[in-house]
């Protein structure tokens, strides 16, 4: 149930002689209306506490302050950030001549008092000033020194005033409207157990919708009736699959992260051994592992009073991932074919269900679609859960796995049929990534806007960092502004341009972008500034040496790759030697910057760092 919230605003009695009966009569008040609303509400006491938990003090206010809240078990919130030694010892010198000013009637003008305690606050807000410019110098060089998406976004959220709030005031689905948090959660509720319960759809074709239950239903009984050993889980597989789990997630239905379940390390391995051998021994899966909590967000430019202009984000079951990993160990999906022209969510593994049919995992994997809930998370509370009765579960690890074994037999339908192009005897006709999937002939298709296109959200991307201080004055220092132009601008600016065969109107054009992003990083410098001065002063790289870095990182990919389809597409490009190829334009690019031939490349196989330090080394070398 969703409480209401009472908000109790306070002022307690200040420290004086005999003033500590009046405190506790105050706090008795505050006891009254806990006892009388903790039951229907969520109750927050704000306002002036005149009292602190601080060590360092122990008045009898603080102490019937501390005694109270811990019998009411509360929760404290506010500054987190840790007052120093010297601030805290200004802070009392402040509150002291305040004191002193308040008991002689608060003089004004020049009186002595006046001036003693107007010159205490000065000091205080000195050093507070001083201590949080050292702690931004010192997060600024923690950034330049290790770029992260987590120091970049809490740059932006220290440096924004206005933080805008994504939540509409109303929430419109189809004829019904919702204005509060709670009548909203329940709308999106409802918008998503929508999409997740299938519909009559005149146009799907019965027949097929039927032979694929028969199919489904067939693979089930199959499975179910196999016998065949028992598969045992080991804790040191369990472990295994714990230590794959990514940290900094946000937390399931219950409260529980990654980092929860690896720090607990031995200690639960015994636990999910048990629950893991229950669940492919009678092929059920605990319903606590199919739940998940689904977060809104927005579309981007559409209307956020209409429920159907968000997508759902679902943060599913720690448990249930660390299950998942086993499925995908215990079932030897490392090493299962797939077509070669799928690219997306590939790391060595291609689940097929034709592994899975095999023995009672498919079971175990079916039934981790039965009985599926989520919630909404919606204004710092949850709705009621609801069933998910379709689609394949977001966020959880063995999703794209299986949706690439579904779309695995269009992929090689298509290439049976040569239907696309083949590059000699190679056919590259639909290379996909994922559910993107791409169909390609011999039409060459016109690239000019998409590079026009990339270049003005380069830039939105630039202005939407103004906020951060990078700009050329009273912003961040040059180096620090170049050092996130160069790891999250320049991704962004030549992103998926290493292929293309970029005409010498589209390269001006980057360079010159580029140039005068660094002209306005380095103080405002005026245009007429040399290029390589630019550069020298801001220790940077031509923007064609960062796409020549891209270019190379791309050829190290194909040498490294298992992928016999892109090898064999490499080589025979490389051979034919046609011009504006991408190949040949390697070529080129080796030769200049004096780095081992393609040959050498393809046969060598360098490993990731040693490819890095060649090309880190080669580039500069050449452009001094």
């Amino acid at each position: 149930m969703n409480k209401a919230t009472c908000l109790v605003n306070v002022y307690m009695p200040t420290k004086k002689s005999n003033s500590d009966v009046d405190y506790q009569a105050h706090l008795d008040i505050l006891q009254a209306i806990t006892n009388k609303y903790e039951d229907t509400h969520t109750i927050v006491f704000c306002g002036d506490m005149n009292g602190t938990l601080i060590k360092e003090r122990n008045t009898s206010h603080d102490k019937k302050l501390a005694k109270f809240i811990k019998t009411n078990k509360l929760k404290l919130t506010g500054f987190k950030n840790k007052a120093s030694l010297k601030v805290r010892q200004l802070i009392q010198t402040s509150k002291q001549k305040h004191r002193e000013w308040d008991i002689a009637g608060r003089p004004r003008n020049n009186h002595i008092l006046f001036v003693e305690k107007k010159s205490a606050k000065r000091d205080l807000r000195r050093q507070q000033r001083k201590e949080a410019a050292i702690e931004r110098e010192q997060f600024l060089q923690r950034l330049e020194k290790d770029p992260n998406d987590k120091a970049f976004f809490q740059l932006i959220k220290r440096n924004q005033s206005n933080v805008k709030n994504n939540a509409p005031e109303i929430l419109i689905d189809g004829v019904k409207t919702a204005k509060t948090p709670s009548s909203q959660r329940e709308t999106f509720a409802d918008c998503f157990k929508n999409l997740a319960t299938p519909q009559e759809n005149p146009n799907f074709k019965d027949e097929l919708l039927t032979s694929r239950t028969n199919r489904c239903n067939l693979i089930k009984e199959v499975s179910k009736n196999i016998t065949k050993k028992k598969i045992l889980v080991t804790q040191q597989e369990i472990l295994n699959a714990i230590q794959k789990l990514k940290n900094g997630k946000s937390p399931d239905e219950y409260g529980i992260t990654a980092e929860h379940i690896k720090y607990a390390g031995n200690e639960i391995t015994h636990i999910y051994q048990n629950i893991f051998n229950q669940i492919f021994g009678e092929g059920k899966v605990a319903s606590r592992l199919k739940t998940g909590v689904i977060t809104p967000v927005p579309k981007k430019g559409k209307d956020l009073t209409q429920a159907t202009n968000y997508r759902g984000i679902t943060v599913t079951s720690a448990h249930g991932k660390v299950y998942e990993y086993l499925v995908i160990e215990k079932a030897g999906l490392k090493n299962i074919n797939q077509s070669n022209l799928q690219f997306g969510f590939t790391e060595g593994l291609s689940p097929t269900m034709g592994a899975l049919i095999s023995d009672k995992m498919n079971y175990c994997v079916n039934d981790m679609y039965n009985s599926v809930t989520s919630t909404v998370k919606w204004q710092g509370d949850t709705s009621l859960s609801f069933s998910i009765d379709q689609g394949v579960r977001q966020g959880e690890i063995l999703s794209s796995h299986l949706y690439k074994q579904y779309i695995n037999e269009l992929l090689s339908e298509l290439e049976a049929h040569n239907m696309g192009i083949s590059i000699g005897n190679t056919y590259a006709g639909c290379p996909s990534c994922a559910d993107d999937i791409v169909l390609l002939s011999n039409d060459q298709n016109e690239m000019q806007e998409m590079l026009n296109t990339d270049i003005t959200s380069t830039k939105n991307t630039i202005y939407s960092l103004i906020k951060t201080g990078v700009h050329g004055t009273n912003g961040l220092n040059p180096r620090t502004s170049c050092k996130i132009y160069q790891v999250y601008v320049i991704p962004r600016l030549l992103y998926g341009l290493e292929t293309l065969n970029l005409q010498n109107k589209d390269t001006i054009a980057l360079c010159s972008f580029h140039l005068s992003t660094l002209k306005h990083i380095r103080q405002s410098l005026p245009n007429r500034t040399a290029s390589s001065a630019v550069y020298l002063l801001l220790g940077t790289l031509p923007i064609t040496a960062e796409l020549h870095k891209r270019q190379l990182s791309l050829l190290h990919s194909i040498a490294m790759s298992h992928n016999n389809s892109i090898r064999e597409i490499a080589w025979k490009q490389h051979t034919a030697g046609r011009p504006n190829n991408f190949f040949k334009r390697i070529n080129d690019i080796l030769n200049m910057y004096q780095i081992p031939s393609f040959n050498e490349i393809m046969n060598q196989h360098y490993n990731k760092l040693d490819w890095k330090n060649i090309v880190r080394t080669a580039i500069p070398s050449h452009i001094s």
